[in-house]
């Protein structure tokens, strides 16, 4: 899959993936800020196993380290503003 051809190299930048379920792994480039770094996440959880639940645990990882959020998946009005 893609998710395990993306886990076998060292990318820059931040890797964000719900936790125990299917997920995408999303890769962002830079230093998101705090608000962001929920959006992603939110993003990432609209995207996984577990849309229909209210909140989901996102691991995001960079240099080693890894920071859990408990965000609820992004709504698709949200996601619409973002879409090209």
């Amino acid at each position: 899959s893609e998710n395990q051809f993306l886990q076998r190299f060292d990318l820059p930048g931040w890797r964000f993936e719900a936790l125990r379920c299917g997920s995408p792994i999303t890769v962002v480039e830079g230093e998101p800020d705090d608000n962001l770094k929920m959006l992603i996440a939110s993003i990432t959880a609209r995207y996984s196993d577990r849309r229909g639940e209210p909140l989901v645990e996102v691991a995001a990882r960079r240099d080693g380290r890894e920071e859990v959020l408990l965000v609820p998946p992004v709504a698709d009005q949200v996601l619409e503003a973002y879409r090209i």
